[in-house]
């Protein structure tokens, strides 16, 4: 029995310790309103250029996004208008959008810009036809 328990708490111990990822309901560097300017990759090489104002983005910083887009595309993560819950997924020294349940990939801030790419997802599996979105403050 004594035998039975230590190997109970082994495995107790490692399912819980050997995890990577840890999930965070928000990120303060991404609170405030951001402007797609641009949208590009996917199976066709899509490049499109937004103008600042046409589709924003604004987190709240509490895990809820507003969306307000007037242009009405729906690609390459476009998202309509609306408020949707995001999350924020570190994984192995990397930073994953989650809105809605549905992963946006990888973001970098730098210099007042967020970048965004699906092709590289928490999971390392990625997406081929991914697309990468350009944001400004």
């Amino acid at each position: 029995m004594k035998r039975l328990l230590v190997i109970f708490g082994f495995a107790v111990l490692t399912l819980t310790t050997s995890c990577v990822k840890d999930t965070y309901n928000f990120d303060d560097a991404l609170k405030g309103s951001w402007n797609l300017v641009q949208v590009s990759g996917g199976l066709a090489g899509l490049d499109e250029q937004i103008a600042p104002g046409k589709v924003s983005w604004t987190f709240d910083g509490s895990g809820e996004i507003i969306v307000n887009n007037t242009v009405g595309v729906n690609q390459g993560g476009v998202l309509e208008s609306g408020k949707f819950d995001y999350n924020v997924i570190n994984s192995n020294g990397n930073t994953f959008l989650v809105i809605e349940n549905n992963e946006f990939g990888i973001y970098t801030i730098q210099n007042g810009e967020l970048r965004m790419d699906e092709a590289f997802t928490s999971d390392g599996v990625g997406k081929l036809d991914g697309f990468k979105l350009f944001f400004q403050r």
